[in-house]
């Protein structure tokens, strides 16, 4: 499709051509005189044919650039081809942002809920990227975006879930000493351990034992009563 611009350029170059035919403008080349105006007096017919002939060719012309002009600003389509490419706004790249952040959210917590990967004492950013299958720049900018705290953080505090769990199962753990509980979900030091699991229960292992051995109790008199 020819742009609009064109046919009007083509347009006003034929009427310069014709005013230029009718009335003589222009230097002339070679010796040549230059041409005589038209005397009405001598042949008036044909003066009165030039005029109404030039008349009619204008109007028509400028006819025709008036309707390529509302034809062109009527039609949406080529409205938007005229206009220049426009590079995606900030807020439809931010939803897709959002929206992978989301999708990768979803993985990394499926990992979390559904194996036990977080209690090697290796275990991190690294080896939690590789399970996901994404990028190490995307896992941290995700989970501290979608869950408000650092990769270590959320590692450590699914550690300190999994030995509160532990630290109930006295069928499978009732042997284990805390030291042996930390170390089997992934922390190196029992004061790291001590630390971290009163940052995230708001108390000490000890504490905490007690505090559940308590709450069991009048279940088990209960029990024991019936």
């Amino acid at each position: 499709m020819r742009h609009p611009i064109m046919y009007h350029r083509r347009g006003l170059l034929c009427l310069a051509g014709l005013m230029a035919l009718l009335y003589g403008c222009g230097p002339q080349h070679g010796d040549l005189p230059p041409p005589q105006p038209f005397i009405a007096t001598e042949n008036p017919k044909t003066t009165d044919v030039v005029i109404i002939t030039s008349g009619v060719v204008i109007l028509t012309a400028l006819a025709w650039l008036v309707a390529t002009k509302r034809s062109r600003h009527h039609n949406p389509r080529q409205h938007l081809a005229d206009q220049p490419h426009q590079p995606p706004s900030a807020a439809a790249s931010g939803q897709r942002a959002a929206q992978r952040d989301a999708q990768l959210i979803e993985r990394i917590l499926d990992i979390m809920d559904n194996t036990t990967a977080y209690c090697d004492p290796n275990f991190g950013v690294t080896q939690l990227t590789a399970l996901v299958g994404s990028n190490i720049s995307y896992v941290p900018r995700a989970v501290k975006a979608r869950l408000g705290k650092s990769v270590p953080q959320l590692i450590n505090e699914y550690r300190i879930g999994e030995a509160c769990r532990r630290m109930l199962d006295k069928e499978h753990y009732g042997n284990y000493t805390l030291q042996a509980i930390a170390q089997s979900v992934g922390f190196k030091s029992q004061n790291n351990f001590i630390a971290m699991f009163k940052r995230v229960t708001g108390v000490t292992p000890s504490l905490y034992l007690k505090k559940m051995s308590q709450a069991s109790e009048p279940t088990e008199n209960n029990d024991s009563g019936n």
